[in-house]
């Protein structure tokens, strides 16, 4: 098979702190902070061809907010109008081919988005209401509304696919342990995230390293245990993350040092 080919990577400045994934078109969102400026940016990129759609999106509220769901020709975001109150958000609609923001609800809470249909409550009131995502008119509640999924969330993106994570103690733990130590001569400690298709492995684990401090490597190999990929995702970290990597149209993507985004051909 060889080395994994590298099919887009970009240096962003700030943390990414996002990702959000389109679930029929092959677009990324990014959400990166840069906490020195307080100041938060949008990225839309059309992983296909590794252009930017959008490339510094702001907005007028430049720290308190944050995107929920991306959809159709629209992004869903949302914003703290009372920051010692974070149960209280403002929800916007915004539609990255026009570049306008499409409507606007004060006081509401996101609590699912499916399709073309957002549902949202205000705090204060117990009832769920049904909205059209684009116009942000009022969707009946019966005929072709439907109703949320239980709790707030998002329809599934069968096209992403998340590692599992296995903590030290259990017994799959062990098993990946064993490996890495075979592998890549480490004793890993605290979790792993791991992911297996017929054709590859990757692993995203941890270890101390010279400086006593939590490391975490990301591994590819191949059924026959050659290795495809290596990187240093991040070094003397203060704890764990989860959701270190993912797979999105059978690419491979991740962040080092929470700034370098990575997308790496798997087949």
């Amino acid at each position: 098979m060889g080395k994994l080919n590298l099919n887009f990577s970009y240096s962003f400045n700030g943390k990414i702190w996002n990702i959000i994934s389109h679930r029929d078109n092959e677009l990324l969102l990014l959400e990166v902070r840069e906490d020195e400026k307080f100041q938060v940016h949008y990225n839309l990129l059309d992983v296909a061809t590794g252009k930017f759609i959008e490339k510094g999106l702001t907005f007028e509220e430049n720290w308190w907010i944050g995107a929920s769901s991306l959809g159709n020709d629209t992004i869903l975001f949302y914003t703290f109008p009372d920051q010692e109150n974070p149960d209280v958000k403002n929800v916007f609609s915004y539609d990255f081919k026009l570049d306008k923001i499409l409507w606007k609800k004060e006081g509401h809470n996101i609590m699912e988005v499916a399709g073309d249909k957002v549902w949202l409550m205000e705090p204060d009131k117990d009832d769920i209401s049904c909205f059209d995502i684009r116009t942000g008119e009022p969707l009946s509640s019966n005929g072709n509304s439907g109703n949320p999924i239980n709790g707030a969330g998002h329809a599934e993106n069968k096209l992403l696919k998340k590692p599992f994570i296995y903590r030290e103690g259990s017994e799959y733990f062990k098993t990946v342990s064993q490996f890495i130590t075979a592998s890549a001569n480490l004793h890993i400690v605290r979790s792993v995230d791991y992911y297996e298709d017929d054709r590859v492995m990757v692993i995203s684990f941890y270890y101390l390293n010279k400086n006593n401090k939590l490391a975490n490597d990301l591994l590819v190999v191949d059924h026959e245990g050659n290795h495809l990929l290596r990187e240093r995702l991040g070094n003397d970290l203060s704890g764990i993350s989860d959701d270190t990597f993912f797979i999105y149209h059978n690419k491979l993507i991740f962040v080092k040092d929470n700034a370098d985004f990575f997308i790496y051909q798997l087949n």
